[in-house]
C-alpha cells in the first residue's frame, strides 16, 4: 500500500496520501505515521487523501481502535479524510473517534474542502 507524507501550509498540516487497500489497522497506522511527522512541531492538523484507495474497515473493530487512535493524537487534532464517494465505514470511525477524545474528523470530497475545514478555526485565531 504505497503511501507518502509531506507537511504544508500556515498553521502546519501533515498531508498523506495512500494508494491502494485500506483496513482498519492500515488506517490506524496512517494516523499514527501523521502522528509522529507533526509532533515535533506540534502540528494538530491532518489531511489523509483517500481518493486513490478502496476502503475495507470493518464495523465490529471500529470503536476500541478509534480510542486507541483519538489517545494518540494531539488534543484538538483535526483530521479530514478526502475520499472520491462518502464511505459509512469511514463516518463510523470518524464518529467514534470524535466520542473518544477532544478529535475532530470530517470526510470531504476535495483537498479544497479539506483544507478549509481544517483552516476554519486558524482564521478566526489569526
Amino acid at each position: 500500500m504505497p503511501h507518502s507524507f509531506s507537511v504544508a501550509g500556515s498553521p502546519p498540516v501533515v498531508i498523506a496520501r495512500v494508494d491502494g487497500r485500506v483496513d482498519l489497522i492500515y488506517l490506524q497506522w496512517v494516523l499514527y505515521e501523521c502522528v509522529c511527522q507533526g509532533r515535533h512541531k506540534d502540528i494538530r492538523r491532518f489531511l489523509i487523501d483517500f481518493k486513490h484507495s478502496r476502503l475495507d474497515l470493518a464495523d465490529v473493530d471500529v470503536y476500541p481502535d478509534a480510542r486507541y487512535i483519538a489517545s494518540e493524537l494531539p488534543a484538538g487534532a483535526r483530521v479530514s479524510a478526502v475520499v472520491e464517494a462518502p464511505d459509512a465505514s469511514l463516518q463510523r470511525f470518524a464518529d467514534s473517534l470524535a466520542e473518544a477524545g477532544d478529535v475532530f474528523m470530517r470526510i470531504l470530497s476535495s483537498e479544497e474542502k479539506a483544507a478549509e475545514w481544517l483552516y476554519q478555526d486558524a482564521q478566526n485565531a489569526a
